[in-house]
């Protein structure tokens, strides 16, 4: 989550692009039943989220209930020359495709494991 966040974060300056609104997008968790995942992914994915805002220092809208149903995610809108927002970038965790692919890894365990899938897209429609 980190590097994804980082490079956003150099495109983004690299295009001249440094006003930007951060919302972080959870679960709600009155409506859990919405949702695909137990709730240790889902506090692991919302902690490793928060945590890569928190290390680069970016303050962020925390929207409960916008999760998608298959994660939480990071979405950043640019501001144009005129101040309108633009959905840009989106760091997203997918519960979903892992298991519906039966990803699985041999941990340190010697066992299987699911992992967690984290996808992006750093420019938008652009990318």
């Amino acid at each position: 989550v980190l590097s994804c966040l980082d490079l956003t974060l150099h495109l983004l300056r690299s295009f001249g692009f440094h006003e930007y609104d951060v919302i972080l997008s959870v679960r709600d968790q009155d409506r859990k039943d919405k949702y695909i995942g137990g709730d240790d992914m889902w506090e692991m994915a919302e902690g490793s989220l928060v945590n890569a805002l928190e290390r680069r220092e970016l303050s962020s809208k925390r929207e409960e209930g916008e999760a998608v149903f298959y994660g939480p995610k990071i979405d950043i809108k640019i501001k144009d020359a005129l101040g309108r927002a633009w959905q840009c970038t989106t760091i997203q965790f997918d519960f979903n495709l892992p298991e519906r692919f039966d990803m699985t890894f041999i941990g340190k365990d010697g066992r299987e494991h699911r992992p967690y899938m984290v996808h992006r897209a750093l420019l938008g429609s652009m990318d």
